[in-house]
């Protein structure tokens, strides 16, 4: 699989108390891609649902 941004990954997201949540539950889709497919992410304005 291609990466977007080779800079964006797990190892160097900064992980806190409002989206630690979110980051364990995407490890967990990347770990069983099977399982967890398809992803939908939802959220307010400007929560931080899109990396660019």
């Amino acid at each position: 699989m291609k990466l977007l941004n080779k800079n964006q990954t797990f190892e160097n997201f900064s992980v806190n108390d409002g989206n630690a949540w979110s980051i364990a539950a995407l490890k967990a889709v990347v770990a069983d891609k099977k399982r967890y497919n398809p992803v939908y992410i939802y959220g307010e304005e400007g929560v931080g649902k899109l990396i660019c």
